[in-house]
């Protein structure tokens, strides 16, 4: 330690020489020659002042009072320890020392206070002055300031505080060595201090005294070169710096040494091992960086924080446009866009806080190019000064990418909107799902609402589907199986929706990682599938045929009742044209007209005269609509038709129905005349036959023109019924006497080429029917088989077969078993298509051309037929005619009150007295009568005029028994003469009589009081029984 003692005030000596120490001399000098150097007191560079044995200043120089600031009065006559900032302990010393209490040589330092106020410090020494007598009468003090002293004192020791610091603490290794010589030759030297660092660098330990040559083997012979400098430093005395790589120990050193005197020198190193392979590396590391700085593809460039240009790579000279010199001259600002100055200003501000910045702004190239760049900052070192790296990456393309896909998703975001299509995707890994927009729209939810919180997703779903919506999504996260759902679903507002959502799950290394999918607001497409399937099934079921074409007629669409009506199932119609119906009854012009029309883009209506698949000719009611697309053109046409052959039909049978109205009133009208003829004729004949004598050729003759009236009569009666198709009344009858009629009745209507054979068979016996519908249904059963023949050939055969036959059980469904009478009639006509053969019954099925049949008559007859609890049945071949077999129930009763209907009765005539009165407007009928009933006794009083007869009644109602009236007449009618006979007499008996009248019938006469109703022609012996029967009551 006494050698680092040395070392340390060697190293400080000029601060030590600087201060000077000359109390003690002083003080030595002053005792010795006091009164030698009393004169000199003022002038000494130290205080100095006496006190007396009170303590107060008797004495003080010129110096003292200097430290003081105060002047000798200012100072006498007061105690010393008033000017001592320990006041308190300074008078306790003095007073100790002038008791003789302290020993007074004792050097000491008080704090003096000067006048100012300010202090400084003193060492002060005091000496006690005695009288002769040796007794204490003052003391005698020396005052140096030594603030200057204690500042000087205090930095020494600061400063060997420092190196002792240095000393230990320094990185640097620390050697003090003796260099040993040999003739002026250095040879080895000893280490005398080293420090800690010097131990830890080199790894040498407990050195010191020992010599180098001990402590490193071989190092005089390895690295000579260093003892050398060692040597030459510690001579020469001037200090050299260098660097060596030490063999023995393997490690380079840099070091400096210097001598403190002669043959001793100083080595201060470090080990730079590392650093050097450091320094390589950064230089290789410098030389890497400049080549990456010199050929970045960005824009690189150094500034200090000025903005000013340090260094520019190439690219930045290539991006501006300016060269390097130009750059060199110029600060960052000058290539900011102005309106990004703002933004450059705030973000410089961050990087001054930060030391890094990032962000996007806008430099103007030399020719004036604005030139997006982002920019990244952050402060370096270069060449030994804080500035500013920055990389300036132009992103004019990445903007033009951004834009592009700014625009493509809000292009996306626009499509999902519109389409309402949301996308979504599932994280399996971290268990997040992530929304699209449109998915928030179609959940009805903002963009705050989590669907991650307990999957609440699902629970939007209806019903049932919640739980297929979860066992999907599981499937597909677990699994990896898709799936593609339509379900019910109910949006955070309430609104009800269909959705189709669609999982696809993303399977990487066999593990589903993720999965993606969409959802898809289906909603309306829902519920226009809905009115499609309405309407298509409106369509499908409605009785038009609706057909849909492209604009050149070929068939995309025909719905059932097409098929239906047409006969052509929808393969045999798809891509075929409509013509296929044509039917060649309608000519090239009309369907010319009919194109030319829709080609101009109007609307067609009319009528088609079509032929179904069978051959079968209908008439549609039609209507073809173009249809347009947005440019206008026609891109489809719709045909809508209607089957209106059974509405022409029914046109014709009410054309029909009107025409034998007509016939029916004429010949209602003829009948009335006619029965009125019959009437007087049938009237005179038989009073002919009741006056001519029996079995002579009179009676005969009367009696033939008897057969020839009721056969007449007869005859119109078939006619008016048929005329008026009235309810039938059954009676029983023989079908004999029909046939003869209707073989009459027809044979003038049919060709003469036509022959018509009858087998009749007498016995055959009655049946229960109505004789004006059997006599129906022959006249249609004979035009039928004369249209046949006619349609074949020019001539034929018509046969007419009557016979009893027995019907077995099983023979026809309809049939019960029994007796039938069979009637048949055949032709050798052109016969029945098969094909036809199951509708020939249908009403309104014909096969002849339009206007010449109404497509009633057999079905007239079969209904005809099934009234009577009968049957029709029919047999055909084409090209050989057909057979119609009608079969009528036989009557079983007891028939003796079955009469031939020519039969004339010559039973008695009852006769009377009675009067009567006879309305007819017939002169002939009144005639007649007024003879035939005088003849037999009655008294008849007759009127052509009802009202005269009327006239005559309400002058005698008491006169007559009985009233026959008929029932159409000119002025007043029979039935309202009647009405008002009874008013007057309400018993009075009426026999109303009529030719044909359809406004009455015997139902409505007898409610209007009439007793009996008869139609004309009547015989004799039946109106004689109603007068007898009204009479008599």
């Amino acid at each position: 330690m006494n050698n680092i003692k040395q070392i340390i005030l060697k190293m400080s000596s000029n601060i030590r020489s600087s201060i000077k120490l000359p109390h003690g001399v002083l003080f030595r000098e002053l005792q010795e020659n006091e009164e030698q150097y009393q004169s000199l007191l003022d002038d000494a560079p130290v205080g100095y002042f006496e006190y007396n044995v009170h303590g107060r200043i008797t004495r003080v120089n010129k110096t003292e009072l200097e430290m003081l600031g105060y002047s000798s009065k200012e100072v006498l006559g007061r105690h010393p320890w008033e000017f001592v900032v320990e006041q308190e302990e300074s008078r306790n010393q003095m007073s100790s020392k002038l008791a003789g209490k302290m020993f007074p040589d004792k050097e000491f330092e008080w704090s003096y206070r000067r006048k100012d106020g300010s202090t400084f410090s003193a060492l002060c020494r005091n000496r006690i002055l005695r009288n002769k007598e040796g007794k204490i009468i003052g003391i005698r003090s020396i005052t140096q300031d030594i603030t200057d002293f204690k500042r000087m004192a205090a930095a020494r020791r600061k400063n060997e505080e420092l190196y002792r610091s240095l000393f230990e603490n320094m990185l640097n290794g620390f050697a003090y060595c003796k260099m040993i010589f040999d003739h002026g030759c250095p040879q080895d030297f000893v280490y005398l201090i080293v420090n800690s660092a010097f131990e830890s660098l080199t790894g040498l330990k407990n050195v010191v005294g020992k010599k180098v040559s001990e402590v490193i083997p071989g190092i005089r012979e390895s690295d000579r070169e260093l003892i050398e400098i060692c040597g030459r430093v510690a001579l020469a005395g001037k200090p050299e710096r260098f660097e060596k790589y030490v063999e023995a120990l393997k490690m380079l050193f840099s070091i400096s040494v210097y001598c403190p005197e002669k043959e001793y020198f100083v080595a201060v190193f470090d080990v730079i091992t590392e650093c050097k392979q450091a320094e390589a590396a950064l230089r290789e590391s410098e030389e890497r960086y400049r080549t990456i700085y010199d050929n970045s593809s960005d824009a690189l460039f150094i500034q200090d924080f000025e903005g000013r240009f340090l260094d520019v790579n190439c690219v930045t000279c290539e991006q501006l446009g300016y060269t390097e010199e130009e750059l060199m001259g110029m600060s960052v600002t000058d290539i900011y866009a102005p309106e990004h100055s703002a933004l450059e200003k705030d973000c410089f501000e961050a990087f001054r806080k930060n030391g890094i910045a990032i962000f996007e702004t806008a430099y103007v190239a030399k020719d004036g190019r604005n030139i997006p760049i982002e920019l990244s900052s952050r402060i370096i070192e270069y060449r030994g000064h804080p500035a500013i790296l920055s990389i300036a990456r132009d992103i004019t393309e990445r903007k033009r990418a951004e834009k592009e896909l700014r625009k493509s998703e809000q292009l996306l975001k626009d499509t999902q909107a519109i389409s309402k299509v949301g996308g979504w995707e599932y994280d399996v890994v971290n268990r997040r799902l992530t929304w699209t927009d449109e998915v928030y729209r179609i959940y009805g939810v903002d963009g705050s609402y989590d669907p991650n919180e307990i999957r609440k997703d699902t629970h939007f779903y209806l019903g049932e589907d919640q739980d297929i919506i979860a066992q999907a999504f599981n499937n597909a996260v677990i699994s990896g199986k898709p799936y593609d759902l339509v379900c019910r679903f109910n949006s955070a507002g309430g609104e009800q929706k269909w959705v189709r959502t669609v999982g696809n799950p993303i399977v990487k290394d066999g593990n589903v990682i993720k999965v993606v999918g969409s959802i898809v607001d289906i909603t309306e497409q829902k519920e226009a599938a809905a009115e499609r399937e309405k309407l298509k099934t409106a369509i499908e079921q409605t009785a038009e045929m609706i057909v849909i074409t492209d604009a050149e007629g070929t068939i995309q669409y025909a719905n059932h009742a097409f098929e239906a009506i047409t006969g052509y199932t929808n393969d045999e119609t798809i891509g075929r044209n409509p013509r296929i119906l044509k039917s060649g009854r309608q000519d090239d012009a009309f369907y010319k007209g009919l194109w030319d029309r829709i080609h101009t883009g109007n609307r067609w209506t009319g009528r088609l005269i079509n032929k179904r698949k069978d051959g079968i000719l209908y008439t549609a009611e039609c209507s073809i609509s173009p249809v347009k697309n947005e440019k206008g053109h026609i891109v489809n046409l719709v045909w809508i038709s209607r089957d209106v052959t059974s509405e022409i039909n029914l046109h014709e049978q009410l054309r029909q129905s009107q025409r034998m109205e007509a016939i029916g009133t004429l010949a209602g009208g003829i009948a009335h005349d006619f029965n009125n003829i019959l009437y007087s004729i049938i009237g005179y004949a038989e009073m002919g036959v009741d006056k001519a004598e029996k079995g002579s050729k009179s009676e005969e003759y009367f009696k033939e023109i008897l057969t020839g009236c009721n056969r007449a009569a007869q005859l119109t009666k078939n006619i008016l019924a048929f005329c008026r198709q009235e309810e039938p009344v059954m009676k029983p009858i023989r079908i004999q006497p029909i046939i003869d009629e209707i073989f009459n009745f027809m044979r003038s209507s049919i060709p003469s080429t036509i022959e018509i054979i009858k087998r009749i068979d007498p016995e055959c016996g009655p049946v229960m029917g109505d004789p004006a519908q059997i006599h129906q249904v022959l006249a249609n059963l004979f035009t039928n088989a004369s249209h046949a023949i006619q349609n074949a050939y020019a001539y034929g055969h018509i046969t007419v077969d009557l016979t009893e036959t027995d019907i077995v059980s099983g023979y026809h469904v309809s049939l019960k078993p029994g007796r039938y009478i069979r009637l048949s009639v055949s032709d050798d006509g052109c016969g029945i298509k098969s094909k036809d053969m199951e509708r020939i019954f249908d009403p309104y099925f014909t096969t002849k051309e339009p206007g010449k049949g109404s497509g009633l008559g057999l079905s007239i007859v079969q209904g005809i037929i099934k009234n009577h609890n009968g049957e029709i049945m029919v047999y055909s071949e084409p090209g050989k005619g057909s057979t119609f077999n009608v079969y009528f129930p036989k009557l079983l009763e007891n028939t003796n009150e079955i009469e031939n209907q020519i039969e004339i009765s010559v039973q008695s005539i009852p006769i009377g007295k009675e009067n009567i009165l006879l309305v007819d407007d017939d002169p002939s009928v009144v005639k007649m009568l007024n003879m035939f009933l005088e003849d037999i006794g009655y008294r008849v009083t007759a009127y052509a005029d009802g009202r005269e007869a009327l006239e005559e009644f309400r002058l005698n109602p008491s006169k007559y028994d009985v009233v026959i009236t008929d029932m159409t007449m000119p002025q007043m009618a029979g039935d309202v003469l009647s009405k008002e006979l009874l008013k007057i007499r309400s018993d009075i008996p009426i026999i109303l009589c009529t030719g044909f009248n359809e406004s009455i019938n015997e139902e409505a006469a007898k409610a209007i009081g009439i007793l009996e109703f008869i139609m004309k022609p009547v015989e004799k012996r039946k109106i004689v029984q109603l007068i007898r029967k009204v009479i008599n009551g």
